[in-house]
Parts: structure tokens; sequence; C-alpha cells
């Protein structure tokens, strides 16, 4: 990766359904930017393996190429539920909690066209005898692949307008093993789609830039089947087409205020058309300040998992469902307050109608999606981040906030009201460096209204470069101080909390040339 973006707000009027909160963007590298070739292994605790190639090159006909592959196992470690801890068992789950992964990414860029290919495979153990299985049977596993070729034409037609096409093909597929007394019970999972997406950009003038935008998607398959040797419970497809148009508009009103507006449409062959705007204020009081006032609305259309899944003894479909919609406010603080130290302070409010969630009906005793609840959230966000000289770089970021549902005043399940955190990295030696981060979180409330403990959890590492001019050797210790860690769980576990991993140390090798 060369770098992680970060985009605050609902960003359904460019990006569609899903776009609730903000949006991650990870930019890879180009070949250029590795011009070379990276190795890199890792061997840890609980028998972990992994190793990564990357190769980047130019050549002299401008053709840039980036290749990366990795691959790795890990044998997990071995996990008690008190649940478990019966007549005939220990509660422990031995060897269960086990990984596999291979993953190859590809991106060729010529001229003004770019083709990017991408392919991850993972099996996984499933320890936590989800959906009623046999505890502590080492056959239960499961399989997610995902596969994408992206094609994108991107060029500059005049010196106020540039063009950018996109063209993709995206595979998933999902196969899990259970393990039952009776026999045994598999799903598989397979979805197809295509889609083409169409942008430009236009200067109207030096202070007023457009864009707008369509885009097209066919799912030609969303099949999902599961059985198991006397009977096959569900085999059944839903393809279905999303079609959308966006616009934007960005207005450099004068040298101190600037704004933003956007508005997307997306129709959905199995649900209802979804209207989604966007409002950005900026300000710049002062020469090292920044305001900014964003306001917008988001959608998350029902998957066809939540809408379409039956099944005899644990589930039922409900094709009644609606989106889930969210409306945001936020008004964030932007200050530089020296040369490498930066402040944000943000104030944040959001309604959310039509909330998905599962839940058990009386009177059936089997598990549907429905539509909830009305959430109302509030809180603050504060960040400090320091990049100094000589290497040196820290941050602290605390956030304070409310979820709750609206009738009733519960706070939401799984969501802390307090996160805290904090990291470092600085140089020990010319070659030596150190880096450590800590997260404190309060308790989260679980579905069977338990509540977990507050943790802290730190994770820490050392890092030595060019130890021989091209080699460089790191270690990496999480959850340092070894704490004990535990989640809400979901309806398909009989458990209330699910541990989380325990220390971990590895060591990494790296070799570049």
């Amino acid at each position: 990766m060369e770098r992680i973006e970060f985009v605050r707000g609902p960003s359904s009027a460019l990006y569609g359904s899903n776009a609730m909160f903000g949006v991650i963007n990870i930019v890879t590298k180009k070949g250029r930017g590795v011009d070379g070739f990276d190795l890199n292994c890792e061997a840890g605790s609980w028998n972990t393996k992994r190793a990564a190639a990357t190769l980047g090159t130019t050549t002299r006909r401008e053709l840039d190429l980036l290749l990366s592959v990795q691959a790795g196992c890990s044998d997990g470690e071995d996990l008690y539920f008190a649940e478990y801890d019966r007549a005939g068992s220990e509660g422990i789950a031995r060897g269960l909690d086990w990984e596999q992964f291979v993953n190859f990414h590809t991106v060729l860029t010529l001229w003004e066209w770019t083709l990017e290919a991408l392919y991850n495979d993972r099996w996984k153990g499933i320890p936590t005898a989800a959906w009623g299985m046999e505890f502590n049977d080492d056959a239960a596993q499961s399989r997610d692949r995902l596969g994408m070729l992206c094609l994108i034409f991107d060029q500059e037609i005049d010196h106020a307008s540039r063009m950018s096409l996109r063209m993709f093909y995206n595979h998933y597929a999902y196969t899990g093993i259970y393990l039952y007394e009776e026999s045994d019970w598999r799903d598989v999972n397979n979805c197809h789609w295509v889609g083409a997406e169409g942008q430009l950009r236009r200067d109207i003038n030096a202070q007023n830039r457009l864009f707008c935008g369509i885009e097209y998607q066919q799912h030609l398959a969303a099949t999902y089947k599961s059985w198991d040797a006397d009977t096959v419970y569900f085999d059944n497809n839903f393809p279905y087409s999303i079609g959308a148009v966006f616009l934007q508009d960005e207005l450099q009103v004068s040298s101190k205020f600037a704004m933003i507006t956007g508005m997307r449409y997306d129709q959905h062959s199995r649900s209802k058309g979804g209207l989604s705007p966007r409002l950005g204020l900026f300000m710049n009081p002062f020469p090292t300040s920044t305001l900014k006032l964003l306001h917008g609305s988001a959608f998350r259309a029902p998957n066809v998992y939540e809408t379409y899944y039956e099944d005899p003894y644990l589930a039922k479909g409900n094709s009644a469902l609606k989106p889930e919609k969210i409306t945001t406010s936020e008004l964030i603080w932007e200050q530089a307050i020296s040369a490498g130290l930066l402040s944000e302070m943000a104030l944040y409010y959001y309604s959310m109608e039509n909330l998905i969630d599962q839940m058990l009906d009386p009177a059936d005793s089997l598990l549907q999606f429905r539509n909830l609840a009305e959430v109302r959230a509030y809180g603050v966000e504060w960040d400090l981040r320091a990049n100094l000289k000589k290497g040196w770089y820290a941050y602290i970021n605390l956030n304070v906030q409310r979820a709750a549902d609206f009738e009733s005043g519960q706070p939401l399940s799984n969501s802390p009201g307090l996160i805290l955190k904090a990291g470092v990295s600085l140089p020990l030696l010319s070659r030596l460096y150190l880096y450590s981060e800590g997260i404190y979180e309060s308790g989260r409330y679980s579905i069977r209204d338990t509540k977990t403990t507050a943790y802290f959890l730190c994770n820490a590492g050392l890092k030595v470069t060019r130890i021989r001019k091209r080699l460089s050797c790191s270690l990496r210790v999480k959850n340092l101080f070894d704490t004990g860690i535990m989640l809400p769980a979901a309806y398909e576990h009989e458990l209330e909390l699910i541990v989380q991993p325990r220390r971990y140390i590895g060591v990494v090798v790296s070799y570049s040339r």
C-alpha cells in the first residue's frame, strides 16, 4: 500500500449502497513506487508462518508493473469456552482456530490504461461451535474466495476536462462445513457480477469543478445452497441489477469559504430506489485553521441472505425488508498548532431508520432479519498527531459516544461508549526503531443484555533496518500484556461473549533490492 485514506461522513452520494459512515480508500503502490523486489517472511506464535513477495518496475515503453503474492498459515491457539465446560468436555477447543490463506494482486499501467487483478483464498477453522454444531470437532471449517478484474481508462480531454471509464468483473464464493451428531451440514454461496462506470470532471471556471457520472451493475448470479446427507434445505438464485446516476459540484466561493454539494440516485431491481444527498461547507477563518460542516444521508440495501435465507429448523426469510437509511451531521475543527503538530476535533450526530437486525420470532422460534429499530447517536472525537524531526511520530485519539434505540433508550449492542488510542514511533539508535500503541475501550452490551468488561490492549515492536545493506528485521508483539478480552457474540452462538486472541510474538525478516 502507498497510503490509506478515510473520508468522513455518508458517501452514498458518490458510492451508492453501504457507504454509511465513511469510506476507506486503500491506494496501492505503482511499480515505480517499489522499483525492485521485496521479500518478506514472518514466523510467530501458534506455529504462524507467512511469506510475501512484491515486484515493481517500469519499462522503457512506459509500462508500469506491480506484482504481489502472499501466503500463510497458523494453527491458532487453544480456546476455552465456559459454556461448553460440562460433563464429557473440558470446554477447550483444541487446534480449531487455524487459518490458511493465499492471495495475489497485480496492477499494470500503460499510458491512460490500468488493468488490476486480485484473488484471495482463505480457509478458517470454526472453534465456537456456531449454529448448534458439535463442540471440539476439527472438521468444521469455512472457505472464502474473492476475485476481481478491473480495467480503467483515464484521460484528460483538455485543460479543463477529464474522463474516466471503469469496467469490472467480481466473483465471490463461500463454502462451509458444519458437524452435527446426526449428519454433516454444508452450504455454498456463489456470486458473479459485472459492471461499468463512467465519470466526467469539468472545471467550469477556476472556482467551480463539476463531477457527473453513471454506473450499472449486473449481478449475474447470487446463489445459495444448504444441505445434508438426506435433505436439501435451500437452493436458489437471486440475480439482480443496480443502476445509478450521480452529480457533485465543488465551489470555491472565496479564498476562505468553499462548499461541496452532491446527489446520487440508485435503483435496485429488488428494492426501492434511493436518493442520497450530500453537503459540505468549508471555512478557513485563520491561515492554520479549517472548519468543516458535513451533512448527508446514505443507505444500505438488504442483501440476499437477509432477505431470502430459509431453514426449517433455524431461520426464515423476509421479502418485506426495507433499506437502512442514515442521516448524519458533523462539525469538524482542524488546527495546525505548529510544524508537524495537528489537532482535530469533531462533533457528530446521526439518526438511522429501518436498522436491519436478527431476532428470534416467539411464534415459531425461528430467526428472522427485520427492520427493528430507529437509532440515534451522538459523540465527540479528538485527535492529536505529531510528526516531528528525527523520525519521531506520536498520536492520541479519544472518542466518546452514545448510540441507543430511539424508542426504548437502550444502548445498542456491541457499541462501546469510550475508545482511547495512543501510539508512538521513535528511533532509539541510528538503525533501531521502537513503536507501540495502546487501546482502551469501555464495555459493550451483548444481544443478551450482558456487558463486557473494559480492557486495555497494547501492541509493540522493534525494527532494525539495513542489517546488511538490504536486510531488515522486526519483532512484533500483539497484546503485549496478554490481556483477556471478550467481545459480544451473535445469535448463531450459544456463547454470550467470545474470547479474543492472547499474546502473539512474531519475527519478520525483509529483504529488498
